[in-house]
């Protein structure tokens, strides 16, 4: 064993101690699981089930010794066991939030109203320059203490992480918090944040669309992408693109571009670009004591610079 399975193997035994358990694991690895009474865990999927059960629930632990037996799992004792669970979880929840349960399933409140902000994570806000603690887990974590120490993916594991990543980010359940490429800086207006100025001066001008909620795959040197469209509005059936002129005309600019004008002829949308020139044909409407001081000098030093570059052409 290493010393970081070692040391991981001291914990999970810890926790079988406090629960008051004779069950005892003799050698850890991540392939297998040795006990003291003779039961071996040898296959991926009992190892991480037995990892599951050890971080759930004290009922669930203080069955392991009925659960994981010399001659093998005992599965009728693992349903008992969940079953009184469930038992116990609804009975506990009902006695603490039984009016507001009754108000959530006649649909009249959302089940996470007035909760936001509730839980506070107990690190908030602390470093390991501040907290023993942090510093602690951040040396544990270092060298062979680090959960991914050694392990390297595959090109068929790296595809598949991939894969399931742009799964994620085409149903809308992933957004990438990236800033943009080109312009380097990122603005926040009202709680949202966007991934360049241009596009919250844009949207505080046309407030009723959607911003990034529209994703579509396309192809980009034989490998499939999604492009997060910048906004949308249904009513209106209109997508936008805030696009510097400077990035029209690369590959991926064009592959982007074909794939949203397909798009929007296969679903009746009309397709609007809009480049720099919207700040200056705006510039009057812009209110920019709404914006903080990184956005208003962005904004202002993005409309003289195509002030500039107007006036060099003519």
């Amino acid at each position: 064993m290493t010393n970081r399975e070692k040391r991981y193997m001291d914990k999970l035994n810890d926790i079988l101690k406090d629960g008051d358990i004779s069950l005892r694991i003799s050698f850890y690895s991540k392939d297998v699981i040795k006990f003291e009474n003779g039961l071996v865990l040898n296959t991926g999927s009992d190892i991480c089930t037995f990892k599951q059960r050890i971080n759930r629930s004290l009922m669930m632990i203080k069955g392991f010794d009925d659960i994981y037996k010399p001659s093998g799992i005992d599965n009728d004792v693992v349903e008992n066991i969940k079953n009184d669970i469930r038992i116990q979880g609804g009975i506990k929840c009902q006695s603490l939030h039984g009016d507001r349960l009754k108000e959530i399933m006649s649909g009249n409140i959302p089940w996470n109203k007035g909760l936001k902000g509730c839980q506070v994570s107990w690190n908030k806000g602390l470093t390991k320059h501040t907290d023993d603690r942090v510093m602690k887990m951040s040396v544990d974590r270092k060298g062979d203490g680090n959960p991914n120490y050694g392990n390297t993916l595959s090109d068929e594991q790296r595809l598949i992480k991939s894969n399931q990543m742009k799964h994620l980010i085409e149903i809308g359940a992933f957004t990438p918090n990236i800033h943009n490429s080109q312009t380097h800086f990122q603005s926040v207006y009202n709680g949202q944040r966007y991934r360049s100025s241009w596009e919250l001066v844009w949207h505080q001008l046309n407030p009723s669309y959607e911003y990034e909620t529209l994703r579509i795959p396309y192809q980009l040197n034989g490998s499939r992408h999604i492009y997060i469209v910048d906004f949308i509005d249904h009513k209106k059936k209109i997508v936008v693109e805030i696009k510097p002129s400077t990035m029209h005309g690369n590959a991926k600019y064009e592959a982007k571009d074909t794939s949203l004008k397909c798009w929007c002829i296969d679903n009746e949308y009309i397709y609007n670009l809009v480049d720099e020139q919207f700040l200056v044909l705006e510039w009057d409407n812009i209110d920019l004591s709404l914006f903080d001081d990184k956005t208003k000098f962005n904004i202002t030093k993005a409309y003289e610079t195509c002030i500039k570059k107007n006036n060099t052409k003519t």
